[in-house]
């Protein structure tokens, strides 16, 4: 028979279930309206939205950055091509006695008076001390080293092979290895021997034409890379500066001569590490920091002049086409040198056919 507490069990939990009921469903009822306030809530905020969206005008697109422009590009030069050597030839004898007996002075001053004048390594190195500019093979109105071999002006085939052009190269080491002897193409565009004594001046009216090169517009793509290399580089061989720009022979020859024509770099002889002979070039300034430690005080007119008086004492004589081809000088620096110059009693003029004479004085012999 059962308890009272049994029973009391078994009828409770009914109750208790019936009870549990309401109140859960009674507390589901404000979760339910909660969240049906919530999303009625939500819809119009939606359209709204959409609304707001459609009404809004469009947005401007951003304006798209402008490329960075390409930095300008600096003006190249041509390709260099040497000018002409002018050489005024006369027909017959000059009329003018004094400017006769002048070209005569200047034959024998030159070594074309008919017999050897030059025996030797070291009468080569003392005609040029002497004479201050000379080429060693160019045929111009300044004297060279090969006529005086053998007295008189050479073809321009025995400039260049034969016994003449062989005994001046068996000559070079002694001629280019003398200390107070420096080869620039400073005359005609042409290498040209020039002594110590002229340096100074070299490098005064050199250091302009450097700052100007520099600027850009006047050398070609591919001198302008040889001048960077160098700068960086120092003193580098001539074959291992055609290999960096990448040239043939015959393209690095004419970039080597625009830069020498310039007054911008220097070539001499020197050794490898096998102490075969070879060709190395440096820039003008480098060279002239240890060759010309002391640096001297030179307007580059004054230079110009200087330069002017050196080169008609050596060639005895000058027409007006070579003096203008004769440095690398504009016309008003020409006109200042030529002015300057008659003002020292260096020079005298004649006229002969038309044209006019300017005659070193008084005349070297």
């Amino acid at each position: 028979m059962p308890t009272t507490r049994s029973k009391k069990t078994v009828e409770t939990r009914p109750a208790a279930k019936v009870a549990r009921a309401p109140a859960r469903k009674a507390a589901a009822k404000p979760v339910a309206e909660k969240a049906a306030a919530v999303k009625s809530a939500a819809r119009p905020a939606a359209k709204k939205t959409a609304a707001t969206k459609a009404a809004a005008p469009a947005r401007k697109p951003a304006p798209a950055k402008k490329a960075a422009a390409p930095a300008p590009k600096k003006a190249q030069a041509p390709a260099f091509t040497p000018r002409a050597v002018p050489i005024h030839e006369l027909e017959g004898k000059a009329a003018d006695p004094r400017l006769a007996a002048a070209l005569a002075a200047r034959e024998r001053w030159h070594g074309r008076s008919g017999r050897p004048a030059l025996k030797s390594a070291t009468q080569a190195v003392a005609f040029v001390r002497e004479r201050l500019l000379v080429h060693a093979t160019v045929r111009s109105a300044l004297p060279n080293l090969i006529d005086p071999i053998v007295g008189r002006v050479c073809t321009e085939e025995e400039r260049a092979t034969g016994a003449i052009a062989q005994t001046l190269r068996g000559w070079s080491r002694d001629i280019y290895g003398a200390p107070d002897l420096l080869e620039a193409r400073l005359c005609f565009e042409r290498p040209t021997l020039i002594a110590s004594d002229l340096w100074p001046a070299l490098v005064t009216v050199a250091a302009p034409r450097e700052e100007a090169a520099r600027k850009g517009g006047l050398l070609s793509e591919e001198a302008e890379e040889a001048l960077e290399i160098l700068d960086r580089k120092g003193v580098v061989p001539a074959e291992r500066l055609r290999q960096l720009i990448g040239l043939d022979e015959k393209a690095f020859a004419s970039v080597h001569a625009e830069l020498e024509s310039r007054l911008l770099v220097l070539s001499r002889g020197d050794l490898d590490e096998d102490d075969n002979p070879i060709t190395v070039i440096e820039t003008l300034g480098r060279w002239a920091e240890r060759a010309v430690p002391r640096k001297v005080e030179l307007e580059v007119s004054r230079a110009w002049t200087f330069l002017f008086i050196a080169a008609l004492r050596s060639a005895v004589v000058l027409w007006p086409e070579e003096i203008e081809a004769l440095f690398p000088w504009t016309p008003e620096e020409r006109n200042a040198a030529i002015s300057e110059a008659m003002t020292t009693g260096a020079l005298i003029t004649y006229t002969e056919a038309g044209s006019t004479a300017w005659v070193a004085s008084p005349v070297p012999r």
